[in-house]
């Protein structure tokens, strides 16, 4: 009997990984409606939240379906985080900077995946499997915390920004209402 569910043959390694994407198609339909409900600052707070919580318990778990939901919530924290902080910076952002501001955040985040998985590979290999997770759940409570922190300052700030009331001009063809869908808060008609 195997001790981990990282100890999986192929197939049952390809089942958890499809299950985990299915978080990912879940936070896409969930995003807009929780922003609606909650607001971004809570939104986003409750992502984290639910981010570190999920990786933490990825640290303990020696069951294959616990993990395949772990690994889903986590998926669905990254989905509902990235659509949230992506709408924010877009409408910060000024137009003529928002490709640098983007690539910018994107290889910011590259790099951090890249010294995040040399940082577990030793962490895994000197503490074992379960260490590079709990260090990432704690990594991230850290950051729900500067989360709350920050939004407590700025929370009406930050949902002033999010319904639009930026200084960025409207395209042509487009209201300044920005409380539509996903894909008009990314810009696409």
């Amino acid at each position: 009997m195997r001790s981990r569910p990282w100890d999986s043959t192929p197939l049952g390694y390809g089942v958890l990984l499809a299950i985990s994407a299915l978080g990912g198609l879940s936070g896409s339909f969930l995003a807009a409606p929780l922003r609606s409900l909650v607001g971004y600052a809570w939104t986003i707070m409750g992502s984290l939240a639910l981010g570190c919580s999920t990786l933490i318990g990825l640290s303990f778990t020696q069951v294959p379906w616990a993990a395949a939901f772990l690994l889903a919530a986590y998926v669905l924290h990254a989905e509902v985080w990235g659509i949230c902080v992506s709408s924010i910076r877009q409408r910060l952002v000024p137009e003529h900077l928002r490709g640098r501001v983007n690539a910018s955040s994107k290889v910011l985040g590259l790099i951090g995946l890249t010294l995040g998985a040399m940082l577990g590979g030793v962490l895994a290999g000197r503490f074992g499997l379960p260490a590079p997770f709990l260090a990432g759940g704690l990594i991230l409570g850290v950051c729900v915390v500067i989360a709350g922190r920050i939004f407590r300052r700025s929370a009406l700030e930050v949902e002033r920004i999010a319904d639009g009331a930026s200084a960025r001009q409207p395209s042509a063809g487009r209201s300044e209402d920005a409380g539509g869908t996903c894909a008009e808060e990314f810009g696409h008609p």
